[in-house]
């Protein structure tokens, strides 16, 4: 059934230009088990005549709404996640692309454009209404597309999505050292950290389905009690939101790995840009790096190039810094090396280890998100031969890098 949208034509001051006036829509949910179990998607196709030039043509757009499904709300804490995805496009990312323009006579183009929207919530309880929405681009029109997550980002790919999220670190700590209060009163404010290991959710069956498989591996069966040990600390870091170490603090998208990355590719230059800000936080730069780099990439870049993408990001994190005008001495090689081991240790290796069925868990569950109910998250009859090998193919590498 198609979704409708409360005075769309009223809110849509900044998708539509002088002139052009809305006369229908039709919208179309872009999301399905599997994909997205935090927000409903919709592709949204304007009809507009432009009393200008007496024409009449689509405009396309994507609108983003708070799931209405009760189990999910509460599993994914819908009432912070989207209000602070809300405001991240309004505020956060603006100012964040001012900042750089104004440092570097340079446009970023890294997150879609946010088109405007509603953010509706009951002040006494900050529940947040069904009918709040985030209207974003759509990138699809442009030529941007999601790429196969049971493939991964081949190494050029790679490279393109780490230079961005250096780029987001690294000028998130330049905004942070030239103006203190401002960085609190904007980006702090809005980068609380919200948890999405407690509550209800099965996250400890997650975790265990994928050590399960990992120590197939007699190699890592040889050290299976200390991987649990990292497991149940890492667990206890995500749900107490451990303070992370200067000067290393910045914006973590916290959920950064394939799906959440759109890619356009000409044939001759990749650009991307980055989704998806519900559990965006203060953070360590290492926590952004390290999923990344264990959920997204193709199985032979992870094993053949996983040491020369972290040197990558720090060379980018490092000039972009310099670019940027900001003191590196603290920001050395070693420093950098010893905040990474830190993220993988105290709570990486957790996460990755509960993301991964979800991440690569079969794709033949056709519902829509809004009927789905307790008892139908990913389960052991999900895993795929991808996540049993990405188990394994972690766990090898913490051991070869002494994490575990």
């Amino acid at each position: 059934m198609e979704l409708q949208i409360k005075s769309l034509d009223n809110l849509l001051k900044n998708a539509l230009q002088p002139g052009e006036q809305l006369k229908s829509y039709s919208t179309k949910n872009l999301t399905s088990a599997g994909d997205n179990y935090g927000s409903i998607m919709l592709s949204i196709t304007l009809n507009i005549h432009n009393t200008s030039t007496k024409e009449n043509y689509e405009k396309h757009l994507v609108g983003k709404m708070p799931l209405v499904n009760e189990f999910f709300r509460n599993i994914f804490k819908v009432d912070l996640t989207f209000k602070k995805e809300a405001l991240i496009y309004r505020d956060v990312l603006p100012f964040f692309n001012k900042f750089y323009k104004n440092r570097t006579s340079t446009e970023l183009d890294m997150f879609p454009k946010y088109l405007g929207g509603q953010l509706n919530y009951d002040k006494s309880t900050d529940r947040i209404h069904n009918d709040s929405i985030i209207f974003l681009e759509d990138l699809k029109i442009k030529g941007y597309k999601t790429l196969d997550r049971f493939k991964g980002f081949d190494e050029n790919t790679a490279k393109i999505v780490i230079q961005a999220l250096a780029t987001l670190h690294a000028t998130t700590i330049a905004i942070k050292l030239d103006d203190i209060w401002l960085f609190h009163k904007l980006f702090l404010s809005n980068l609380e950290y919200v948890s999405a290991f407690d509550g209800g959710i099965e996250i400890n069956n997650m975790i265990n389905i994928s050590l399960k498989h990992a120590t197939a591996n007699p190699k890592c069966k040889a050290v299976e009690s200390k991987i649990k040990e990292v497991l149940t600390k890492g667990l206890q870091n995500l749900n107490s939101a451990i303070k992370c170490k200067e000067p290393f603090g910045t914006f973590s998208h916290n959920d950064l790995w394939l799906n959440n990355v759109m890619v356009k590719n000409d044939g001759t230059n990749i650009k991307c840009k980055l989704l998806d800000f519900q559990l965006s936080s203060y953070d360590s730069v290492g926590k952004d790096l390290i999923f990344f780099l264990f959920t997204s990439l193709e199985s032979t870049v992870l094993k053949n190039s996983f040491d020369d993408l972290i040197r990558y990001y720090f060379d980018e994190f490092t000039q972009t810094l310099n670019i940027l005008n900001v003191d590196t001495r603290k920001f050395t090689w070693n420093a950098f090396l010893d905040e990474v081991k830190d993220s993988a240790i105290s709570t990486e290796l957790t996460h990755l280890f509960a993301m991964l069925l979800p991440i690569f868990s079969t794709p033949d569950k056709s519902e829509s998100i809004d009927v789905l109910e307790e008892g139908t998250l990913p389960n052991e009859d999900d895993v795929s031969d991808e996540h049993k090998q990405r188990a394994v193919d972690i766990a090898l590498i913490y051991i070869e890098k002494g994490w575990i």
